[in-house]
């Protein structure tokens, strides 16, 4: 069978979202460069072409990964054709998803960069999403669901707060270690602060519906 030629920088994507694929479903550990070119029947030297290892291709497609995570996130906070509350609810259901992906993507890499590159993950993405959270609590306020008299020319200061205050609800308790339990628990804590310092109300935030 004649092996078709294909433009390198497409078979090196090709590459990056097989091994991305395989990360979040296996692990850092448990996925092997063997793996990744049986998918896409390949030799070492095709690989060896593009990545000079697995950590290589893992760092690269856990950065695709997220800058996709944070499209998703831009997307849903900027759709207007739903409702506040049920985006702030699909925001947290695409945290807890990608959470519990890149919890496993990242099982089995070396921890003291793993732990360091979790933070700035983090950090990239909150800087990413900010402008959305900004907009979505200006959006709430001219629809007059917001209690809060500090909003009214405050929204930037405001969304970077709950940014980073989330983050931070978010990781308590995970001095041992992240686990999507752990995250899922503290989300529960995380919505009704988001009411007491917007002043929107918890019925809004939780039910689905702007009144």
């Amino acid at each position: 069978m004649v092996r078709v030629s294909k433009d390198p920088a497409i078979r090196k994507q090709e590459l990056i979202d097989i091994a991305q694929k395989l990360f979040i479903a296996k692990g850092y550990e448990a996925t092997s460069v063997r793996e990744i070119l049986n998918e896409v029947g390949g030799a070492p030297g095709m690989f060896y072409h593009h990545f000079s290892s697995k950590e290589e291709i893992y760092k690269i497609a856990i950065s695709q990964y997220i800058d996709k995570y944070v499209s998703r996130i831009n997307v849903t906070l900027r759709d207007k054709s739903i409702s506040i509350s049920l985006r702030v609810s699909k925001l947290f259901a695409l945290i807890t998803e990608t959470f519990g992906e890149y919890l496993v993507a990242s099982k089995g890499y070396k921890a003291s960069e793993s732990q360091f590159s979790d933070v700035m993950v983090s950090m990239k993405v909150l800087s990413l999403i900010a402008n959305s959270v900004e907009e979505l609590l200006i959006e709430a306020r001219e629809k007059g669901l917001v209690n809060n008299l500090l909003l009214k020319q405050n929204e930037r200061q405001l969304a970077l707060f709950l940014l980073y205050g989330i983050y931070g609800v978010l990781h308590d308790g995970s001095e041992s270690g992240l686990s999507i339990e752990l995250i899922e628990k503290n989300i529960t804590k995380a919505i009704p602060l988001i009411s007491n310092i917007t002043g929107i109300s918890l019925e809004i935030l939780t039910n689905g519906v702007d009144k």
